[in-house]
């Protein structure tokens, strides 16, 4: 399959998935992107780290940019400060390319991502 073709098709994908699989395509690429930029630091590779790191912090400020607070309640509002918490650490890392702050990051997200899933009922 060409790179185009991939593109096509993941293009597709997230056009035509609901609102569950998006948050959860969200918490993937969150999540990627940060085991990235961990293999990236560990290589001495500053750049590429960072450029992954900013694509983690994008997906997160669009995790915490579709809460609705008012619908969702004090959990809601617990996963807006998770957020907010997340690309906190994930601003030091960037700036220092700090592993402590990444490992964390990535902790909090990946235990996200797992209980989303087993709340919507997905492998």
């Amino acid at each position: 399959m060409t790179n185009a073709m991939l593109q096509q098709y993941q293009d597709m994908k997230i056009q035509s998935a609901s609102p569950a699989e998006l948050l959860l395509i969200t918490y993937d690429g969150a999540l990627k992107a940060m085991r990235r930029a961990r293999r990236a630091c560990g290589k001495g590779e500053g750049t590429k780290a960072r450029v992954e790191l900013m694509t983690a912090l994008s997906a997160v400020l669009e995790l915490e940019s579709t809460l609705n607070v008012e619908a969702g309640g004090e959990v809601a509002v617990s996963l807006r400060k998770l957020y907010m918490y997340v690309m906190e650490l994930l601003a030091k890392s960037v700036t220092n390319l700090a592993l402590e702050p990444l490992d964390e990051s990535i902790r909090i997200i990946s235990e996200l991502h797992g209980t989303w899933k087993q709340a919507l009922g997905v492998a």
